[in-house]
């Protein structure tokens, strides 16, 4: 389930982005449903009944044919768009509600001819996210478009209802460093820039918690995982780390795959690892799957305009979809198989101590979730 923000998306694109006190003309607009949360449940949606179509894929998870993404977010009682938008890429939207006197929130979206973005949001109705009631789940996301209160109450209300919920917070953007809702954190993503504003945040708060597991992406270099110190027999995380590149276009050496690049830009692409990456979680992938299947959503995202994934994208057979999609991560997961024979700047995985290749791969193969268990166990330490 996600928690989090509804926006509306006044997208500019022009051929670069405007210094300070100055107006670029001859953009293009379009205006499309966005904000972090709402994207990252379309991502999740999407990333599930694709898990759930192709075989090859989810037969490293725990198929679940049922399992359902659902959204709670807050939207302006006039808003008739942005709740059958969700619903339309099937999310459960049952649960989200409407603020009278509000509008939904806004975002200004600057995209240049490089695909580059700056971005300004105003929370209109997302402020009032507090007042939502949190259903029983199994995987909760947060993101920080909502009032911190508001992302501890949730927490609070999922785990009241299920004390063992994997929580998974998107910090972004950085905009507090909350110890309390730290505390409950299993799964932290940022990006480089968000990593370093929250490092930065910490410093000053006390308590500071380890969030447990932090996956930091990089764009088009892909994402690292580490921080789970103690979670798996063998492997403290605190010197030990997992790193998987982006999906990449094809080269001399995929002879036959479909693997190409189009990147029109990279609104959205966080949303897309983010949700991609719950939805896996959700079926009980491996951390090596999980961040391969992110990793390949989000490059799929790159290719689409807007911050969200069309319905049904990933479904698409052929060139671009499904199986350019599969393509990737059978790529990824090739690589992971033979790490400890490529040379560093090769591999697909590095270890920053050296620890056995039985260790190694055995901890890129457990599930998340199983990961996350190990780590609640132990007490939290300094971030």
């Amino acid at each position: 389930m996600v928690f989090g923000s509804v926006n509306v998306d006044h997208c500019f694109r022009g051929p670069r982005l405007p210094r300070i006190g100055e107006t670029v003309g001859g953009c293009a607009y379009e205006r499309r449903c966005g904000g972090k949360g709402a994207n990252q449940a379309c991502a999740a949606a999407e990333t599930h009944k694709w898990l759930m179509k192709d075989a090859r894929v989810a037969s490293s998870g725990e198929r679940r044919g049922a399992a359902a993404v659902a959204f709670v977010g807050a939207y302006g009682a006039k808003d008739r768009r942005s709740k059958r938008a969700l619903a339309a890429h099937g999310v459960d939207v049952s649960e989200m509600g409407s603020i009278d006197g509000c509008e939904t929130g806004c975002a200004a979206v600057l995209v240049n001819s490089e695909g580059e973005n700056c971005i300004a949001v105003a929370p209109g109705a997302n402020a009032h996210a507090g007042r939502m009631t949190i259903p029983r789940c199994d995987v909760l996301v947060l993101q920080c478009e909502v009032p911190q209160e508001a992302n501890y109450a949730a927490v609070t209300m999922a785990k009241t209802l299920n004390p063992d919920v994997c929580v998974v917070l998107n910090c972004a953007p950085v905009l507090y460093y909350d110890p309390q809702l730290m505390k409950e954190v299993d799964v932290l993503i940022v990006n480089e820039s968000e990593r370093e504003r929250l490092e930065m945040f910490a410093t000053t708060t006390q308590p500071k918690f380890d969030p447990g597991m932090t996956i930091t992406t990089f764009g088009e270099k892909g994402a690292s995982l580490k921080g789970c110190m103690n979670s798996f027999p063998g492997v403290n995380l605190d010197s030990f780390g997992v790193y998987v590149p982006a999906v990449k276009p094809k080269d001399d050496e995929d002879e036959g795959d479909e693997m190409d690049k189009n990147e029109i830009d990279t609104v959205g692409a966080g949303d897309a690892f983010v949700g991609a990456f719950a939805a896996a979680l959700s079926e009980h992938h491996s951390v090596i799957s999980c961040l391969a299947i992110a990793s390949a959503v989000a490059s799929r995202m790159c290719e689409y305009r807007g911050a969200r994934l069309d319905r049904d994208c990933l479904l698409n057979s052929g060139k671009g979809g499904a199986d350019r999609m599969r393509l990737a991560i059978e790529h990824i997961m090739k690589d992971a198989d033979q790490c400890d024979t490529k040379e560093r700047d090769r591999t697909i995985l590095s270890q920053t101590e050296r620890v056995s290749p039985e260790v190694f791969h055995g901890f890129c193969n457990a599930p998340v979730s199983t990961i996350v268990a190990n780590r609640r166990a132990v007490p939290r330490t300094v971030f």
